[in-house]
């Protein structure tokens, strides 16, 4: 037994020593794998991208953000990059209702509704209008042959009520327009008329003043409503004086954008 015994012992010495020899190898195998970070690195990892990142980043935004300071980085991105224009809901739309004007898909049945649709948006979008917007769409309408009462009845109220934004160009193009429509509106050429004579009266005079008010003239001619105030004032700005008719047919009505 005493042998047995003593065997027994050996062989449990000898498995606890494998053992501990297991583990010691295994703690050297991780000591050498496993690589802790310096002070330097630590520093240095909230400044630069991790390696899969820098292979998604476009190289020229890397080497900004790596060799310059946030403020530097964001001035040198917006020198390269220009402001985009966002167009309003009411500029997408008279930009539809232009390429409508070349469009014959469907038939005169076809356009016809589609036109009518486009004047029923166009009425709700006119609050929301600015100058040009309510010179432009009511110059789109007329270069398409579409009278629309309605609409131009809202596209007056709202110029009217914002004859003040308008500057020589729009209020040039809006007298145009009703003139090309043949729409008889007084208020609207008494409030953009007057807009225009007093824009005479100002100091530093627009270069395109001269050509919007023979545009103003002419389109109280072809409505005929040469009784207005305004029609006076645009002519004494303009420099005529009875020679009214000659004024007109120096600038011939225009329903352009």
């Amino acid at each position: 037994r005493i042998p047995r015994l003593r065997m027994s012992l050996v062989v449990m010495f000898t498995t606890s020593l494998q053992i501990s020899r297991r583990h010691s190898i295994c703690r050297t195998f991780c000591s050498l794998t496993t690589k802790r970070p310096t002070t330097a690195e630590l520093a240095n990892a909230g400044s630069s991208y991790a390696p899969v990142q820098r292979r998604a980043v476009p190289r020229e935004l890397q080497e900004l953000t790596e060799t310059t300071e946030p403020a530097e980085t964001t001035r040198a991105l917006s020198s390269k990059t220009s402001p985009r224009k966002v167009k309003s809901v009411a500029e997408l739309h008279i930009a539809h209702c232009e390429a409508m004007i070349s469009s014959t898909r469907g038939g005169p049945a076809v356009e016809d509704q589609c036109w009518k649709w486009a004047g029923l948006r166009a009425c709700k979008l006119a609050e929301n209008m600015k100058a040009r917007d309510l010179a432009a769409c009511a110059a789109t309408f007329a270069r398409a042959g579409r009278r629309d009462m309605r609409l131009f009845f809202v596209l007056a109220q709202e110029a009217i009520s914002k004859s003040q934004d308008f500057g020589c160009r729009d209020a040039a193009q809006m007298l145009a327009a009703y003139a090309t429509a043949s729409v008889r509106n007084e208020p609207l050429l008494e409030a953009l008329g007057s807009r225009l004579a007093k824009i005479a009266t100002e100091e530093q005079r627009p270069k395109e003043l001269h050509d919007a008010l023979l545009v103003a003239i002419a389109a109280h001619d072809k409505l005929e409503l040469q009784e207005l105030s305004a029609y006076s004032l645009i002519s004494e700005a303009a420099g005529f004086g009875s020679e009214l008719g000659e004024a007109a047919e120096a600038r011939p009505i225009e329903a352009s954008r």
